[in-house]
């Protein structure tokens, strides 16, 4: 087959119209095409998702610095006197000096109660008196809407004797392992009350 030959094509600057002068452009409705780029919308979804990290770094810092703080310290203390005195029943009730809402090492929420004592209504005598009882809260668990303990610690708790029942001493050494259960579950059922 035979070549074409090629001919150099070349232009001056006065052969380039402007698009508005071409016949298509001098219609009566012409059709205006709007076509933004696909890089303008990629741009807008980076910019609101980098302001949607930012808003909740801004929230997550300010909760963080809201219970650091002791923001939330006083309400916390009358509520948690208010469930363990609920929790405790008629027979007694719990003094709490103050309650503290941090965060531990690992994370993880930890409420600690300071010079917490449990007193019987009747006599008003001291049952229990603990230095600090610290709950540690299961940070998965408060992620999925329910409340956890992973972990609890009392430190300074002194226990008054007078106040626990009477009877005879246990003697561990008689007991064997595989009844251990059994033999407690006799030591309780002989102390069925706190004497007054």
């Amino acid at each position: 087959m035979n070549e074409i030959p090629s001919e150099k094509v070349s232009f001056r600057k006065q052969d380039i119209v402007a698009l508005h002068s071409l016949p298509s452009a001098q219609a009566h409705d012409p059709c205006i095409v709007h076509a933004p780029s696909s890089r303008r919308h990629f741009w807008a979804v980076c910019r609101a998702v980098v302001y949607l990290l930012v808003a909740c770094a801004v929230l997550f810092g300010g909760l963080l610095a809201a219970i650091e703080g002791g923001a939330l310290d006083a309400t916390l203390n009358a509520r948690a006197q208010k469930a363990l005195n609920a929790a405790l029943g008629d027979a007694y009730h719990a003094e709490v000096e103050s309650t503290v809402l941090r965060l531990t090492t690992n994370g993880s929420l930890a409420l600690k109660a300071q010079n917490v004592t449990l007193v019987e209504n009747n006599s008003s005598k001291r049952l229990i008196t603990t230095e600090s009882v610290s709950i540690e809260l299961d940070t998965l668990a408060l992620l999925g809407g329910r409340i956890a303990v992973s972990r609890l610690e009392a430190d300074g708790a002194m226990l008054d004797p007078t106040l626990l029942p009477r009877g005879q001493a246990i003697d561990l050494s008689a007991m064997r392992i595989a009844r251990i259960g059994q033999g407690l579950e006799g030591s309780s059922g002989r102390s069925t009350g706190f004497h007054n």
